[in-house]
This record gives structure tokens, sequence and C-alpha cells, in this order.
């Protein structure tokens, strides 16, 4: 008997010494500054978009498509210029190398007035292109939101099952002092001991886990945004009890994706041009009318001035293609009959995606809506279920089995509630980015200008050498 007690003394020292080189290894691991930065959701929100190196990309090739549409419109309704000027060096009748005062130039203009419809047809066709530039970087904001806020949640609810394992972890540590008391008084058997130190071991490894977890993602957190990665955090939220569900019907919700959803339209768009294409190969195999103007002035030697003349003229053309035997231009509209099948087959098959998308985000929605209902019961079941269990353990009324089961079903329920609770805070979100609904408001934190890309190329470029130098 005296060799059991001196054991447990020994077991009981080196627990406590173990708990408090875990608590220093917390600190170490957790709080590496005593002021850490506070953020909230729309703080992090901002930050994470500004940060963002996809967002640089993502507005280059929105400027990309301006400017392509911008130099459409010149190549189509605005006349072009060119200006020559030369002297000569040499010549068969005066062969050795010679310069004099006789100087030519040459200003042309043309206008392309009018080609039979085409350039309407292709001013149309880049400006669709224009529109899903736009559509790809509103969605690319939005992705960014819903990107950002899955990380922000995704750290809060670490902090949160850390704070379950911890609070477990000192009920644990009571549980088993409590246990080698009355197992030094006689009333608890070595079995009983034993199995009040495994509960203990086991919710320090889960102590462990939820500390490695939470570093985790608080060096996404951090990484995301651009700061030193385990740089602390503080995340000033607090999950707001269940807002009321979805009143709407999955037909009405679906006509809100169709007006709203930016790959909808973007078919669309794709579908109209596919359809420009085929129109424009089948003129191709009519006659064209051009209409057009051209001026030119000539100068023979600037200097002196001696010859300038001015021409202009006004003509129409009216070609008609051939080819071979039009033979390669029918092909080419089969191709392009065959590009609007296509177009509209991969328009269908985006609808049916969406259609399916839709019903699974209501129903998960749903399900973790009823889920925080029932994990909630479950949570003040398990609870009252240890209260009852500990209380007759500690009466001597119950094994410490049944103990253990108990803290166990009462720490379960705290997870499961915990996660249903942040699962349906997410599920809204992706319920809103299934409706094609905007979840967040990106445009007022960026002014996204030529100093905004060029100041972060430059914030890349110096991270990277100092990174390099390391």
């Amino acid at each position: 008997m005296h060799f059991f007690k001196l054991m447990t003394n020994y077991k009981k020292l080196s627990l406590c010494v173990l708990s408090l080189l875990m608590s220093v290894c917390t600190t170490a691991l957790i709080i590496n500054d005593s002021k850490p930065a506070s953020f909230t959701l729309d703080s992090y929100l901002k930050e994470y978009i500004v940060n963002s190196p996809d967002l640089v990309s993502d507005y280059n090739a929105l400027k990309t498509a301006e400017i392509n549409f911008k130099n459409n419109i010149i190549d189509l309704f605005l006349p072009s210029a060119g200006f020559s000027a030369g002297t000569e060096l040499m010549s068969k009748n005066n062969p050795g190398l010679h310069f004099d005062n006789s100087y030519n130039s040459s200003l042309s203009v043309d206008w392309n007035i009018f080609n039979s419809g085409r350039d309407a047809l292709a001013y149309k066709k880049a400006k669709n292109n224009l529109e899903v530039a736009q559509m790809r970087f509103k969605n690319s904001l939005q992705e960014l939101a819903l990107s950002a806020i899955k990380t922000f949640y995704d750290l809060k609810r670490k902090e949160s099952l850390l704070e379950v394992s911890k609070n477990d972890l000192k009920d644990k540590q009571e549980q088993f002092e409590m246990t080698q008391l009355l197992y030094n008084d006689g009333l608890k058997s070595y079995t009983d001991f034993l199995q009040s130190e495994n509960t203990l071991k086991n919710a320090q490894l889960n102590f462990e886990k939820s500390i490695a977890d939470y570093n985790s993602s608080l060096i996404s957190f951090n990484n995301k945004i651009g700061r030193e990665i385990m740089s602390p955090a503080r995340l000033d939220y607090e999950i707001n009890s269940a807002p009321e569900l979805y009143t709407t019907s999955f037909e009405e919700d679906l006509q809100t994706a169709i007006a709203n959803r930016e790959d909808i339209n973007r078919e669309i768009l794709n579908f109209q041009n596919a359809k420009i294409d085929d129109k424009l190969k089948l003129m191709n195999n009519l006659p064209m009318l051009n209409a057009g103007f051209a001026l030119n002035n000539s100068t023979n030697d600037i200097f002196g001035s001696r010859d300038n003349r001015t021409d202009y003229s006004v003509g129409l053309s009216l070609n008609f293609p051939i080819g071979f035997f039009w033979l390669d231009k029918y092909n080419d509209v089969r191709v392009s009959k065959m590009a609007i099948i296509n177009e509209y087959m991969s328009f269908e098959n985006l609808f049916r995606q969406i259609k399916e998308n839709i019903f699974d985000v209501r129903n998960n929605l749903k399900f973790q809506f009823a889920g925080i209902e029932i994990s909630e019961n479950n949570l003040k079941i398990a609870k009252e279920r240890l209260d009852i269990t500990r209380a007759e353990y500690n009466d001597g009324n119950e094994n410490s089995y049944s103990l253990s089961l108990a803290q166990e079903n009462y720490l379960s329920a705290l997870i499961s509630d915990t996660n249903y609770k942040y699962d349906y805070q997410l599920g809204k979100y992706s319920y809103q980015r299934a409706l094609g609904l905007d979840i967040y408001d990106a445009d007022k934190f960026v002014s996204y200008n030529k100093d905004f890309v060029e100041g972060k190329i430059k914030q890349i470029e110096r991270d990277f050498l100092s990174n390099k130098k390391r």
C-alpha cells in the first residue's frame, strides 16, 4: 500500500511538472507579443484584399481588356495616318555619295467609312469581351472576400476549440486530483486511479493538438495578409444567435442566380460572340461594299518647298469573295455553326450544375440550422449527465469508466456545438455566393489604380530580396 502511495505521489508530481511545462510551451507558441493586433471581420477583409497578389493579376487582366477595347474602337472607326520622309544619297545617274537639298516627304490619311456592317459586329464582340473581363474581376473580388471570411472563421473556430480543450484539461486535472484523494483514502481502486490518469493524459494530448491546430491556422491567417507568420492576433468577433433561415423557394433562388451569377452572364456573352462570329463568316461569302476617304500630301525639297502636292479621294469598292470556289468559306461557316452549338451545350451544362449547387447549399444550410438546435440540446443533456455522474462517482456509486464516458460525451457535444455554429455562419456566405449575390463590398476599401499595382510590385520585390539575404 505504501508502494502505491509512493507511486501516486510521484505521478502527481510528474503530472504537475508536465502541466507547468505545457503552460509555458503554450505561452511561447501562442503569445509572443504583449499587445497582439486586433482584427474585426471587416478590418481583416480589407487587409486580405489589399495584400492579395492575385488581385494585381486580376486588375491587370481587366485593364488589358479595357485597353484592347479602346484599340478596337480606334481600329474600327477612326482614321489612320502615316508619315514618311527621305532623301537620295546615291543613284545610278549620280553614283557618288552626295548630300543636297533634294528631300521628299509624304503624309497620308486613310479612313474606312463603311464596310457592310462588319465594324459594328466587331465592336459588339469587343464590348462583350470587355464585359466578360469586368465580370471576372468582380467575381474575383467576391471570391477573395469569401476566402478571407473562411480564413478568419477558421482561426476563430480554432481559438474556440482551443479554449474548449483548455477548459477540458483543467476540469480533468481537478477530477484526477479528486480521484487521487479518494484513492489515498481507500475509496477508489487502483484501476479507477489509472483510468482517471489516462483520461487526464488524453486531455493533455487533445490540448497539445488544439495548440498545433491553432498555430497552423494562425500562420495561414497572417501569411494571407503579409504579416510575420507567428505574430499573435486577437479576433474581435462573437458568434451571434442563428438568424432566421431563408424564406425563398428553390425556384426564386434559381431566378436570382440566373440574374446575378457571373458565370451565367459570361456564358450568355460567349454565346452572343459565337453568333457574331457565325454572322461574320456568313458575310465573308457575300459581296462587301467599302466606302473610304484618303488624303495624301507630298513635298519635294522640304527646305526649298519647290513642289507641294495634295491629293484626296472618296471612293467606293465592291469586293466579291470567291476563294476556292467558296468551298473553304462554306467550311468556315460549318465550323462556326458547330461553335454555336458547343456554346449552347456549355451553357446548358452550367445551368444544370447551378441547379444542383443551389439545391445542395440550401439543404446544407437547412441541416446546419437544424443541427444548431439539436447540438445545443445535446450539450445541455451531456452537461447534466456529467454533473450527475461526477457526483455519484465522488460518492462511490459510479466507476471511473462511467465518469470517463460522461466526460468524453460532454467534450464531444461541446465541440459539435461549436462546429455547427461556425459551419452555419460560413454556410450563409456560400448560399449567397451560389445565388451570385455580393457577400461584401470589397470595392470601398481599395482604389485600383496604377499606383496601387506598382506599389504592390515594389513591395513584393523588397520582401523577396529581404528574404533572400537571410
